[in-house]
């Protein structure tokens, strides 16, 4: 799911076996992190959180937001390294259809996205009353176990190298 997101930089799909199309960015060009643009290959051990959820402000107001000095200090002590957003396309997303953001942090192991999903829970109703945040959303939490995308067996019958 994320190689997609930094790859392909059209969108990032998270889908369940039903093939249900949960989420879609249309673009994922705003990033945040310790150097401009997009976060380094991924490595085994870290976290990921994607979420997304519907937007009572535009985009642009929700990005200067996202960028202030206090969201800073919440990424900082929860050992969010890297963020990748961009605005959700509500035509093809099936959990939010009104459009939003979509967010993915990368963290330094998937403790720190229990401690984000606490968190975020703790600061909900104030972005909600701020208007910032509203309902739909979807949340989703794992871990980087491979840093390849190669997952077959060099020589055996579908290694097309050999």
């Amino acid at each position: 799911m994320a190689r997609e997101l930094l790859r392909v930089r059209r969108g990032v799909r998270i889908s369940t076996p039903a093939r249900h199309q949960h989420v879609w960015t249309r673009r994922c060009s705003d990033f945040r992190g310790p150097a401009p643009g997009p976060p380094p290959q991924f490595q085994k051990g870290w976290g990921i959180c994607f979420g997304a959820h519907g937007l009572g402000v535009p985009y642009k107001d929700w990005l200067k937001v996202f960028g202030s000095p206090d969201v800073d200090a919440l990424h900082e002590s929860l050992n969010i390294q890297y963020s990748v957003c961009g605005p959700i396309n509500g035509k093809v997303s099936t959990d939010l259809s009104g459009g939003g953001v979509g967010v993915l942090h990368v963290t330094k192991s998937f403790k720190d996205t229990a401690r984000f999903d606490a968190a975020f829970n703790e600061i909900k109703p104030k972005i909600t009353a701020d208007g910032i945040y509203k309902e739909p959303s979807r949340f989703v939490y794992g871990e980087v176990m491979n840093t390849s995308d190669d997952f077959i067996k060099a020589g055996s019958v579908v290694d097309l190298k050999a």
